[in-house]
């Protein structure tokens, strides 16, 4: 929570006041950034380590122990991206990802438990397939490591979205579909062309999905569509900017133009509909509908 400058992090029944811009709570202690220098502390107040990195550009997910930064390289085709690992110890690891002729377009980062999800897009100049990179982080450990190029039959991950699930279960987004990683590591590809996906998320062990498609009469609009042995579209028609949020127990499905939210179960059954009007906050495995007079867990 953010308050006069200050950020107030909860646990349990305490409260701390940490001075910084930005702050990340871990079991540990807490991470504060404050341009591009890292402060850590425990909650107590005892200070551990800081460390200053070469850029004030970066990307951030948060596992219960650890803090995951990439530094992008989105400017030099024979740049490095850069992902550093901190823990309580300082940095633990720091991995370089070249973009090898094909500059970085974007990247995804996120973390669900125990588990870290990167995505990195490499187009050709034309924007047409060039590289890409789907990292899995189980801990600080890469669980699973994939490049695709443009010479492989299912084309690299794009648009950058993507989600993990906390048991370590994966989907990302293709040029033409989306691709699912199990937990044998085993991948399974299904394309909707011509567009691919515009949005995915893990509920459960089923994957939901954004597809975008154009009307008779020239308008875009988003499908719903739940992928478990195939795919099932269960809503169709919803407005070009309608996004997903996913956390243990249920899917939600915002669409700011129609001003609705959609509740569903983790088996794509419609439990309800809400007014939307207001911002989303993820907070772990809970979704809370937030304004300004404070926030209201959605279930």
């Amino acid at each position: 929570m953010l308050s006069n400058g200050t950020i107030t992090i909860f646990r349990g029944d305490k409260k701390y006041r940490v001075c910084y811009p930005t702050a990340y709570p871990l079991e540990w202690g807490f991470i504060g950034i404050n341009d591009s220098k890292l402060y850590a502390y425990t909650y107590s107040g005892e200070p551990l380590w800081n460390y200053t990195l070469n850029s004030t550009k970066f990307g951030i997910a948060v596992t219960p122990n650890y803090l995951f930064l990439l530094i992008p390289a989105d400017e030099d085709p024979q740049g490095t991206n850069v992902l550093y690992i901190f823990g309580k110890t300082g940095l633990l690891a720091e991995h370089s990802f070249p973009n090898i002729y094909y500059p970085l377009r974007c990247f995804f980062l996120k973390s669900r438990g125990n588990y870290t999800l990167l995505l990195l897009d490499h187009p050709q100049a034309d924007g047409s397939a060039g590289m890409g990179r789907v990292i899995v982080f189980k801990g600080e450990k890469i669980a699973f490591e994939k490049t695709f190029t443009f010479r492989d039959s299912i084309e690299d991950p794009v648009y950058c979205v993507g989600d993990i699930s906390p048991t370590g279960m994966a989907a990302f987004g293709l040029y033409h579909g989306v691709g699912i990683l199990d937990l044998n590591s085993t991948i399974r590809y299904f394309e909707f062309p011509p567009y691919g996906v515009d949005d995915v998320a893990i509920v459960g062990d089923r994957v939901f999905a954004l597809v975008s498609r154009e009307t008779p009469s020239f308008y875009v609009v988003r499908d719903l569509v739940m992928i478990d042995k195939a795919p099932t579209f269960i809503m169709k028609n919803l407005s070009k900017r309608a996004e997903l949020f996913s956390s243990g127990e249920l899917l939600l499905v915002t669409d700011p133009w129609k001003e609705k939210a959609y509740i569903f179960s983790p088996t794509g059954k419609l439990q309800r509909t809400i007014e939307y009007h207001q911002e989303i906050v993820v907070e772990g495995e809970k979704l809370l509908l937030c304004s300004v007079k404070g926030c209201t867990p959605i279930g």
